[in-house]
């Protein structure tokens, strides 16, 4: 698990640490400080060897065109968004110290010496499945960087955009440890959400999925799939019997199945959720993350959540205080004089700041 995260030059975020990190981590704060932003420098760097991710982060944003300008002096690369205020000149440095695996740091930067290009031209065959030259030339070329290091090794994979399009070089290799991200407005296809559940099947999982989603719908008997043109979907399966598919049962019941699914897939890895509470009433909040909890524990997964909602705050706070030990932190995002900073709360301080009725969201 990670112990402490620490933020470079990503998207809105110039520097930002977070220290003292549990099992569940709920992150709050205004709009525009950095809550989703932080997810998402976790998510990257979580994939370890995987400079694509940088693209992937905007498609779960819903830019999932992007347009590769690559004549001119003054081209822009296609993922300039991930560096603070768009300055793909500057780094992106992002930390992690971790209970197992020490501290592994990923750096990325794009590229643009032509002595730089020029050498990774001349002293790398690509080793893309692409029909594609043994040598490729920099002429025209855009290349973002990234160098993975922990205690072990160091490593360096490279995102590359020219007239054959983009593709990693090398191809990436499976990260340390699984790491999922679930957006707030974005759905998990239905062809993966069967492909995480079919897994959890193989490891009799279901009724631990059962267990969380029964928050919702008490009456749920079992998880099925079925596929109908071609296409399979989850269904759950209620007191009369009729399988019914997820996706219309409700959206909060859906994220809980997204969530649910995801976090016993993800075992000894991280799963991160940006708004939780949508689509959930907040009575049913104590339960959820008292579910979340024994679940997480279970898997051994450390989870990040962002709110705006006190009462999830609130909730999450009630239930780890009566489930302990102290495996709960909150991070508050504030924004002052143009930076972004976290404040941490522990059991003792969150409990006076809802006590005096401080804002906490």
């Amino acid at each position: 698990m990670h112990t402490r995260f620490e933020v470079n030059g990503f998207r809105g975020l110039q520097h930002l640490a977070l220290e003292g990190l549990k099992r569940i981590n709920l992150i709050t704060g205004r709009n525009n400080t950095g809550k989703t932003s932080l997810l998402e420098a976790i998510f990257l760097h979580s994939g370890a060897y995987r400079p694509d991710l940088a693209m992937t982060l905007n498609a779960n944003r819903g830019l999932v065109s992007t347009r590769i300008e690559l004549a001119g002096p003054l081209r822009e690369s296609p993922w300039s968004s991930v560096f603070n205020d768009f300055n793909d000149r500057g780094k992106i440095e992002l930390i992690a110290d971790t209970e197992s695996l020490g501290r592994r740091s990923l750096r990325l930067r794009v590229l643009r010496d032509p002595k730089d290009l020029s050498r990774l031209a001349h002293t790398r065959p690509l080793q893309s499945t692409q029909q594609l030259p043994a040598q490729w030339s920099a002429e025209g070329a855009i290349v973002l960087e990234l160098t993975y290091e922990d205690p072990k090794k160091q490593r360096r994979h490279y995102l590359i955009a020219d007239q054959h399009g983009i593709r990693t070089d090398p191809p990436p290799t499976p990260p340390p440890y699984p790491g999922f991200y679930l957006g707030a407005r974005t759905r998990v296809p239905f062809q993966e959400m069967a492909d995480r559940f079919t897994q959890t099947q193989l490891e009799s999982q279901q009724p631990v999925l059962l267990e969380i989603l029964r928050i919702i719908e008490p009456e749920l008997k079992s998880l099925l799939l079925l596929t109908f043109g071609g296409q399979t979907v989850l269904h759950g399966i209620v007191a009369e019997n009729r399988p019914i598919p997820a996706p219309l049962m409700g959206e909060g019941f859906y994220r809980l199945v997204e969530l649910a699914v995801h976090i016993a897939n993800a075992k000894d890895g991280i799963v991160l959720f940006d708004e939780i509470e949508n689509g959930l009433h907040y009575a049913i909040l104590p339960k959820l993350w008292k579910s979340l909890l024994q679940a997480a524990r279970r898997f051994n997964v450390q989870l990040f959540c962002t709110t705006h909602s006190r009462e999830s705050a609130v909730a999450a706070h009630q239930a780890f205080t009566e489930n302990g030990p102290d495996e709960f932190r909150l991070y508050r995002l504030e924004r002052v004089d143009e930076e972004i900073r976290a404040v941490m709360y522990d059991e003792r301080t969150l409990s006076v700041a809802i006590d005096a009725n401080l804002e906490i969201r």
